[in-house]
């Protein structure tokens, strides 16, 4: 079709533009050139995508995600068990200012210079043995970034990678009404989200343990189109951790569509749902007890799923918190094995 998703403008050899579905900032490789214009690739960028990626920088800082383009910066967080503001960059972290910790005898800084340097001032002001003093450039443990998930430009980051990958899909700008004001050409503010929940012992299960599979950690889409429950969404996963279903239209009337994405930010390769169901270690049969297809779910279940928020908040806080825990394990974890030579 040509058309771009946010203005309706019929997309040309002059004013196509190459966009992201996932963001590149966040290792995405889907690519396509005629879901946006320029001029609004750009608006959205700066609109939605700069402060939207922010929210996942230590994420994928820590796990020095291959990019199509752009050298990865630093970015600032927070070291919750040393109570220190750090600088995550190129897998490591480190204190933006050097500091001792006297029960662990060691000065953590930057560099291996500037730790040396700091060592030596410590010794000379505590009275200590400057040999003795370990230099550690590099922070493991539980950080933070700064950043409040929920609120209106976290949903409309949600919702830019949905409806480019609806476009992506052949989807008509029309049926994208519960995420665009078609008339006015911008995302809505009262965008209806609704976050996954496991609804089965097998789904809980699978979810508690993919972080040892191979595929691990992961961004995938789903989108689905039911002409019976009138019903059009488009799930969005990022990290194996951020797993949320975004409404496009409630009052769909077009095919039944469903269509599906998986990639793996560990492999940096696509795979397939039959591949990743089968992807948990020392769990034979799981994977025929798992839904035959990857997040296709009647209006019902959408609506009920989107019901959390209100009904039992505390559940959906608490898987999240886990969800992201489990995230930052495994990042610290291949970290450390990465330093061991593992």
């Amino acid at each position: 079709m040509n058309i771009c998703y946010l203005t309706g403008e019929k997309i040309n050899e002059s004013n196509k533009s190459l966009e992201h579905i996932i963001p590149n900032a966040l290792g995405g490789v889907l690519t396509h050139r005629y879901v946006l214009t320029h001029d609004s690739n750009q608006k959205l960028n700066i609109d939605i995508d700069e402060e939207f990626n922010s929210i996942f920088e230590s994420a994928h800082q820590r796990l020095a995600l291959k990019k199509d383009r752009g050298k990865l910066g630093g970015i600032k967080a927070f070291h919750r068990d040393f109570g220190k503001d750090i600088i995550v960059r190129n897998g490591k972290c480190y204190p933006i200012e050097p500091f001792f910790d006297s029960k662990t005898n060691a000065v953590y800084a930057k560099d291996n210079k500037t730790g040396v340097n700091f060592s030596k001032y410590i010794a000379k002001k505590e009275n200590l043995d400057a040999g003795l003093i370990k230099v550690v450039t590099d922070m493991t443990g539980q950080f933070e970034v700064k950043f409040g998930f929920d609120n209106s430009l976290f949903k409309k980051g949600l919702a830019k990678i949905a409806a480019g990958f609806a476009t992506y899909c052949g989807v008509s700008r029309d049926n994208l009404c519960g995420i665009i004001d078609l008339k006015n050409n911008k995302f809505k503010d009262d965008i209806l989200i609704a976050p996954y929940l496991p609804t089965t012992n097998e789904e809980s299960y699978f979810e508690e343990n993919v972080h040892n599979s191979n595929y691990y950690a992961i961004h995938s889409l789903v989108l689905s189109g039911n002409s019976k429950d009138k019903l059009l969404y488009c799930y969005v996963e990022l990290f194996s951790t951020y797993q949320f279903f975004i409404i496009l239209n409630e009052n769909y009337e077009g095919d039944d569509i469903y269509e599906k994405y998986f990639h793996s930010l560990s492999e940096n390769a696509l795979f397939d749902y039959s591949a990743y169901k089968n992807s948990i270690p020392n769990a034979d049969g799981l994977s025929k007890l798992l839904p035959d297809e990857y997040r296709k779910y009647p209006k019902y279940y959408i609506q009920s799923m989107s019901n959390n928020l209100v009904s039992d908040l505390d559940l959906v806080r608490a898987y999240a918190h886990f969800k992201m825990n489990t995230l930052y394990s495994y990042i610290n974890y291949i970290n450390i094995k990465a330093k061991l030579n593992y």
